[in-house]
């Protein structure tokens, strides 16, 4: 009906007779604990402010070489040969040239 808005839908809204959606608790997707709420507001506020955020450190417990190289060939398996090959090259190149200019800015 025209001139039913927002203010008017959040007056007639009653939470006691509107259904609500099923609680699901979050699955732990892995061990590294999540900041707490104080770490968190912290690091917007860091943000919101222009300064650089710190990322959190992560420890590889529980994590052997043998996981590494595992998840390295997946990837690389999803990705195919050519694009890898593609971003490695794209890599060394620009690696080499940012060490040129070095070079170069150190020699003047």
């Amino acid at each position: 009906e025209p001139g039913f808005g927002l203010a008017d839908a959040l007056a007639s809204w009653d939470p006691a007779t509107s259904a609500r959606p099923p609680v699901r608790e979050p699955k732990p997707t892995s061990t590294t604990p999540l900041p707490t709420l104080a770490e968190a507001f912290a690091a917007l506020l860091t943000a919101e402010k222009g300064q650089p955020v710190t990322a959190p450190v992560i420890t590889r417990d529980g994590v052997d070489d043998d996981v590494v190289e595992q998840v390295t060939r997946r990837v690389i398996e999803r990705l195919g040969d050519a694009a890898v090959r593609d971003v490695v090259l794209d890599v060394a190149e620009r690696l080499v040239k940012e060490e040129i200019a070095r070079i170069k800015a150190n020699a003047r």
